[in-house]
């Protein structure tokens, strides 16, 4: 039988692989399919970068335009992996993003953003932010909603005109409070002198408002 040469760190590798295994990380088929074909390959390196920087593996595999396309079509053969390609969006990727939204079928706009946003408390490199910019102004509550949530802690005062905006809107409660949830913390910001004054005043002003209306 054929000797096969292994690589001189191949005892390493394969303890990291143990360790991955014993994680759990490798949890469904394409996991499974693609550890194969590294094995056989003799390169576990690979294996590594992917699961170390599964944000930057996902746009090496997929561009945005290319994970557009394939949203627009509704194909059910996305993984969130691949949605991770809306990570980070640049200026005018977000612009493309922006043109195509409308769209994607309303399921899957609402996906997106559900399966993302719950992404975000596990991958510490997850950008949303100017997806979720784009979200914020769907036509759909549940869209609007998750991106609101995702953004509890996004202190860049663009967000004020669009969350009082949604304040002032009638329509879904828990929608409207979430937008409060947002806008509290540029109220905090601003006792903390880190948000003009002039902002901070606008948003105090705009949630007395609504309180004004509760009680009323």
């Amino acid at each position: 039988m054929t000797e096969r040469n292994l690589p001189p760190d191949f005892d390493d590798e394969e303890d990291d692989l143990d360790e991955l295994l014993a994680a759990g990380d490798l949890d469904d088929l394409d996991d499974l399919e693609e550890l194969e074909g590294l094995l056989a390959a003799g390169n576990l390196d690979a294996l590594g970068a992917e699961y170390d920087d599964p944000i930057g593996a996902a746009r090496r595999h997929l561009s945005v335009d290319q994970l557009l396309e394939r949203l627009v079509r509704n194909d059910d053969s996305l993984l969130l992996q691949d949605l991770l390609v809306l990570s980070d969006l640049s200026r005018d990727e977000m612009e493309r993003v922006e043109r195509v939204w409308p769209q994607i079928a309303l399921e899957l706009r609402r996906r997106v953003v559900r399966d993302l946003v719950a992404s975000s408390p596990d991958l510490i490199d997850l950008n949303l932010g100017r997806l979720l910019r784009v979200a914020l102004r769907d036509a759909d509550e549940e869209v609007r909603l998750g991106a609101v949530q995702g953004l509890w802690e996004d202190a860049d005062p663009d967000l004020i005109g669009p969350m009082v905006q949604l304040l002032q809107q009638p329509g879904d409660e828990n929608l409207r409070a979430a937008a409060a949830t947002v806008l509290g913390g540029f109220v905090l910001a601003g006792e903390l002198e880190e948000l003009d004054a002039a902002l901070a005043m606008r948003v105090e002003q705009a949630l007395l408002e609504v309180l004004h209306d509760l009680e009323e």
